[in-house]
């Protein structure tokens, strides 16, 4: 009996410090958070495809994705204890670009501007379009992370709330005038004697979101203090979305000359549109993340 317990306390002590070392890198490096550990996640999807691509020569190789955390979403932690952290999210999407595009069409919207008579098929013209558009969508968010687990594999779990905030404009502008008369480009009619601009500028409303989730996941330490995780959420989510607005104008010398009381004047005069406006709350997976690779330091 006194051999068995000897034996077991040995079995004891022996799969204790395997343990202890498997936690530990050879240079003594600890493998998992600890308290004061700060950390950053990101979603490593391009990482991914761009190895995979490496391996078997391709180009169209997908990222494993579990939908929770999205491309340019930061989330960053700092642990009180080495089983809780402190939670911070933070998405910065804001763009802004111009395509000009030039391209011949023929326009058989725009009308006859002789009162009496049947709409004429407009000449082929040529025109400009420019676009310019720009994007303001900007999440912040605060949570409370647990964390179980003592090997290389940990799972964690707590809850976030996020603010989201964002709105975007696109302007258009179309540049119409005739065509070289060396491509046959004929002038049909007296509109069409100078160039003009349809310009359409179309603003977002305001939109603003805001959520309380509560998540669970796991993560796997691959190497001391960086790991691959996986994150699922479950929320309720209030979204508002203010009226868009859009206007449209145009401008040239041939529409300013137009007669008042012609059709092609009625069709060329400015106006703007209003879209809706929007209120929902819903309860289910809002999402933050997807997988995820963490970095502790």
């Amino acid at each position: 009996m006194k051999k068995l317990s000897i034996l077991f306390t040995a079995f004891v002590v022996i799969a204790s410090q395997a343990n202890a070392q498997e936690l530990k890198s050879k240079k003594g490096e600890n493998y998992l958070p600890e308290k004061g550990d700060w950390s950053i996640g990101f979603n490593p999807s391009g990482l991914f495809k761009y190895v995979g691509n490496i391996f078997n020569g391709t180009d169209n190789n997908d990222a494993p994705n579990v939908d929770f955390l999205k491309t340019g979403v930061i989330v960053g932690k700092k642990f009180v204890t080495a089983h809780q952290a402190n939670r911070a999210i933070v998405n910065l999407d804001i763009n802004t670009g111009k395509i000009i595009s030039p391209t011949y069409a023929r326009d058989t919207a725009i009308p006859n501007p002789t009162v009496g008579e049947s709409p004429i098929l407009a000449p082929l013209i040529s025109r400009t379009l420019t676009v310019t558009n720009s994007n303001f969508n900007v999440t912040l968010g605060v949570g409370k992370e647990y964390r179980k687990g003592k090997t290389r594999l940990q799972g964690f779990y707590g809850a976030d709330v996020l603010l989201n905030i964002k709105s975007s404009k696109i302007d258009s502008a179309t540049q119409y005038f005739k065509g070289p008369s060396q491509l046959g480009f004929g002038d049909q009619s007296s509109y069409n004697k100078s160039d003009y601009i349809r310009s359409i500028a179309h603003t977002s409303g305001l939109g603003v979101g805001f959520t309380v989730q509560g998540f669970i996941g796991a993560e796997y330490f691959i190497f001391p203090k960086i790991a691959i995780g996986a994150q699922y959420n479950y929320g309720l989510t209030f979204n508002y979305q203010a009226y868009s607005k859009e206007i449209h104008k145009f401008t040239g010398i041939g529409i300013q000359g137009l007669p008042a009381a012609s059709d092609a004047a009625a069709y060329y005069s400015d106006f703007t549109k209003q879209g809706p406006k929007d209120n929902r709350i819903g309860l289910g997976g809002v999402g933050v993340g997807s997988i995820s690779m963490n970095f502790y330091f």
